[in-house]
């Protein structure tokens, strides 16, 4: 299903697990995929690509690494390989945030999909796993975690209508990051390895498209330029508007005492358990307690006094 033509005829198509970005022309492309990333300039598509397999079901690798699994997703897609380059995630692409700003004749379209809830944790964290000649071990012997990316994901494609200097293109990488970062804590999203607040999660994502025959040629990314400036706007209304989508994660839900607590390990049973422990008061059930505590976890002046 198409989704969105741009003004430079590139094409955004639904296709099932996977969204594709089809190039008219000539674009320059930076992205972290395994599979031809980093800096290019020979490529014809980009996707992102659902890989979960369903519900209580892991993930796993087709082929004997990393590339040769995502080079068989471009090849089930219907791409070239050797001129394609994506992203992966546990987010249903009907989640995905298409998100456009203008100034001018200067155009920045955000495409993201956003999952944090399960996989969300906040930068220079102690990690769980480290690459050994190729594979993936243990961070050290005491841990017995995961040894592979765990699902949960904020994947972002950027498409923008200029030519960007390539420095340009590493700024406005950076810039989106800093987007994504302010977007979690806008929202107050938890680590789930921490106490502190979540800046993305140990899998993210992203794709930066600049179109290599526009007149408009553009050298700066940053915070202090416009195109810094639509950049952060796009990007951080996508990873709202997909959160939202994806488990619900608004304003109103993290309007939530328990939810401003769950990162210090205080939830209800937590309470409960307390409570029953000092037996300062009457003996009540916890069905009570229950309704008593999610009637005080909404009050205003409770969600203040413990944010």
């Amino acid at each position: 299903m198409l989704l969105h033509t741009f003004a430079n005829g590139d094409q955004l198509h639904a296709y099932g697990f996977a969204l594709v970005l089809d190039f008219a022309g000539p674009r320059n492309v930076l992205g972290t995929s395994m599979l031809l990333g980093g800096y290019r300039q020979d490529l014809r598509a980009v996707y992102n690509y659902d890989c979960h397999p369903g519900v209580g079901m892991a993930p796993e690798i087709d082929g004997a690494s990393i590339e040769e699994h995502e080079a068989k997703i471009a090849a089930k897609l219907g791409l070239d390989p050797a001129r394609s380059c994506g992203m992966e995630t546990a987010v249903p692409m009907e989640h995905v945030s298409i998100q456009f700003a203008r100034y001018e004749d200067m155009t920045v379209t955000a495409i993201v999909t956003a999952g944090v809830e399960v996989n969300g944790g906040r930068v220079g964290e102690a990690a769980g796993w480290h690459e050994r000649g190729g594979l993936s071990v243990p961070a050290n012997a005491a841990d017995t975690g995961e040894t592979a990316p765990t699902p949960g994901t904020i994947n972002v494609m950027l498409h923008v209508n200029a030519n960007l200097h390539p420095g340009c293109m590493a700024s406005a990488l950076m810039t989106l990051t800093e987007a994504k970062c302010a977007a979690l804590q806008e929202r107050v999203v938890p680590s789930r390895y921490s106490r502190g607040l979540a800046t993305g999660t140990g899998t993210d994502s992203a794709i930066v498209i600049a179109d290599a025959e526009s007149s408009l040629a553009l050298h700066y990314a940053g915070k202090h330029s416009k195109l810094g400036e639509l950049i952060g706007r796009t990007v951080k209304r996508a990873i709202h508007e997909s959160l939202e989508k994806q488990s619900g994660l608004s304003p109103d839900k993290q309007r939530s005492v328990l939810r401003r607590l769950e990162r210090f390990g205080i939830d209800e049973d937590a309470l409960y358990a307390r409570y029953a422990s000092e037996g300062r008061g009457p003996a009540i059930s916890r069905a009570w307690f229950s309704a008593h505590v999610s009637a005080l976890d909404v009050l205003p002046d409770a969600v203040a006094a413990t944010a």
